[in-house]
């Protein structure tokens, strides 16, 4: 059975697979860790792995390649040691696909029987990274006249340790990884996103953020990037549009045959939730969950939030001749009872004083001057 990992990915854009995406540093343990955008997935935290293991960085964090049947396409990797010592890399191929709908991917050996596998070469198979210094290496795709559509190389670079535990075997520290896209481009080459579900995580809020969560479906056969907006309104949504959220802003893409969820959240409202911070550092709970507290920001009083409001998302995709436009909308309420409870509070209590007032006049006893 071949071996799978699975990674939280970063991402980057990256424009006809030349173009360097921003340099990503990892310090990885003892498992592989794949710093990588695979079609564009979430981002991924900084520090989100650190451990005794390697010190290396990675550029690009992504690569996407594109060619015709019987080309030869060429990218460039590079790899820098940010340790202090020399250290042996070796340069493996292997594969990724997507793994779940939140934004991962597993990493696996698909074995000798894939023959795409054997278009793939190196400049250099493995190498020795010196401190500080940035090693190039030169990745060549030969496109037989028989391919099609997509394929999804993960080229893993694994520091070796001098020793091993286990005679003739190679013990790895570590490993990162960059994630290579192919698209073949082939007639009859299917391009189809569907938005299988838009939902509001509650239907009533008491502040903001309002939470949604936008799940695609590929229905094609090569790996499609969606985009759009979604357009807040207060009511059913004929109205004014009051804000606008960007969809799948870091240009992230869905592979064939699987499902992304984009979570996207609404927090331009007046209280809301923010992350609590302490002397600039996330305050976690015991879980190790971020804690929120309600921030009372007096510049976006205007902003205060009541009533039902509609969400309406525009997305669009390319089909590979025309944009294709497709549309949902979900409706939820906020209404912040605690304000509406104090300004109940308030109006009842000056209620009562008026009409104490008016009482002390009307009973009050009237002297009659006679002439």
């Amino acid at each position: 059975m071949a071996l799978v990992r699975q990674f939280q990915l970063a991402l980057v854009p990256v424009v006809g697979g030349a173009r360097l995406a921003k340099r990503l540093t990892v310090r990885t343990g003892a498992t592989l860790l794949a710093i990588a955008m695979v079609f564009g997935l979430c981002t991924l935290p900084a520090g989100a792995a650190t451990g005794s293991g390697s010190n290396l960085t990675t550029s690009p964090v992504s690569v996407t390649l594109s060619g015709m049947p019987g080309e030869t396409v060429t990218t460039y990797l590079q790899l820098q040691n940010n340790g202090l010592n020399p250290t042996p890399i070796q340069v493996k191929l292997e594969k990724f696909r997507a793994s779940g709908d939140l934004g991962q991917a597993a990493i696996y050996d698909p074995g000798s029987n894939d023959l795409s596998m054997s278009w793939v070469h190196f400049s250099d198979t493995s190498f020795i990274a010196q401190p500080g210094v940035w090693k190039q290496i030169k990745m060549t795709i030969i496109i037989p006249e028989t391919a099609a559509f997509g394929y999804y190389y993960a080229v893993v670079f694994s520091p070796v340790a001098k020793t091993s535990p286990i005679p003739g075997n190679n013990a790895f520290r570590g490993a990162n990884a960059i994630l290579v896209l192919l698209n073949v481009r082939t007639p009859g080459e299917k391009n189809q996103l569907q938005i299988a579900s838009f939902s509001a995580a509650q239907n009533i809020y008491q502040y903001l953020p309002v939470s949604f969560s936008v799940k695609i479906r590929n229905m094609g056969d090569i790996y499609a990037a969606p985009r759009g907006d979604i357009y807040i309104s207060a009511g059913d949504g004929s109205g004014k549009t009051l804000d606008t959220i960007e969809l799948n802003k870091a240009q992230g893409n869905v592979l064939p045959g699987t499902d992304r969820v984009f979570a996207l959240t609404w927090d331009d409202g007046f209280p809301r939730y923010v992350t609590k911070r302490l002397n600039g550092q996330i305050v976690s709970d015991a879980k190790g969950q971020p804690q929120t507290e309600l921030s009372w920001d007096l510049s976006k009083l205007s902003h205060l939030r009541f009533g039902r409001y509609t969400a309406r998302l525009v997305m669009v995709y390319n089909d590979g001749v025309r944009d294709i436009p497709l549309t949902a909308s979900v409706s939820f309420w906020v209404i912040p009872w605690s304000i509406l409870l104090v300004m109940l509070v308030v109006a009842a209590l000056v209620g009562l004083g008026l009409w104490s007032v008016v009482r002390v006049v009307v009973r009050r006893p009237r002297r009659i001057h006679l002439g």
